[in-house]
């Protein structure tokens, strides 16, 4: 899993492969740890996977410069997953 551009200025996507359907959730984080954003596309398909981020908080405003980490869900029926970076 990784995000490109990194650094960004105004959108940045992330890139993850899925060995199997699940339901998909991105959340971002000020080092601090105060949640500022979440992505929830919904489920997708298994393989290579791409989601695109705005560059905005969950307010609407744009994200400050800085360091932020991201934490990616996945779920389905059986399984789930998450990965922090």
């Amino acid at each position: 899993m990784l995000n490109y551009p990194n650094p960004f200025a105004e959108q940045t996507s992330f890139s993850f492969h899925l060995t199997q359907p699940a339901e998909v959730r991105i959340k971002i984080y000020t080092i601090a740890g105060r949640l500022i954003k979440t992505v929830e596309p919904g489920w997708a398909s298994a393989g290579f996977q791409q989601l695109f981020l705005d560059g905005l908080d969950n307010d609407g405003d744009r994200i400050a410069n800085g360091v932020y980490l991201y934490k990616v869900f996945a779920k389905n029926e059986n399984e789930k997953a998450e990965e922090t970076k």
